[in-house]
């Protein structure tokens, strides 16, 4: 495979990520934007809220990501059960 087809395959793959951290993002500049108006203590809170939403999103992509990979390498082994089995800890 050569590196522009690798590239197309990756970009392809992720555009749905890409696409929900520029919503993320643009939706917490948003939000400060009209909340700097409140004060100093709403825009501290939005600040705190935004940090700890971005926190327990990475603690969940950092369970489920393990989770998704051994799924992956246990449906590409055609063990489908045990990737089944591991599914349900995500569902």
């Amino acid at each position: 495979m050569s590196s522009k087809n690798l590239t197309r395959e990756v970009l392809k793959i992720s555009w749905p990520m890409i696409i929900s951290e520029l919503a993320e993002s643009l939706y917490s500049v948003v939000d400060t934007y009209f909340v700097s108006r409140l004060g100093t203590e709403a825009l501290a809170a939005v600040g705190i809220g935004s940090y700890l939403s971005w926190l327990s999103f990475v603690i969940v992509v950092l369970f489920s990501t393990g989770v998704l990979v051994y799924v992956s390498q246990s449906y590409g082994a055609s063990e489908i059960r045990k990737a089944r089995r591991c599914q349900g800890i995500l569902w």
